[in-house]
């Protein structure tokens, strides 16, 4: 099976031959893209977290000025 690379450049859409499915420069490509979804789920995970605390200290000032209103 042969590998081929295609990405957008300039607006244009381009193919990159890569070599044969065992090839080093395959295998390289596979493991940038492997990485790159890593990074993807790491950062929903992380967006997710950050969402969560901003409401958790949202309402925990509206806890601590109810508190000072008494």
């Amino acid at each position: 099976m042969y590998v081929y690379l295609v990405k957008r450049e300039a607006g244009r859409v381009v193919t990159e031959y890569l070599g044969k499915e065992g090839s080093w420069k395959v295998k390289g490509v596979a493991a940038k893209i492997q990485e790159r979804h890593r990074y993807q789920s790491e950062l929903k995970a992380t967006e997710s977290q950050l969402l969560r605390l901003e409401k958790m200290i949202k309402a925990g000032n509206v806890f601590l000025l109810n508190q000072n209103k008494k």
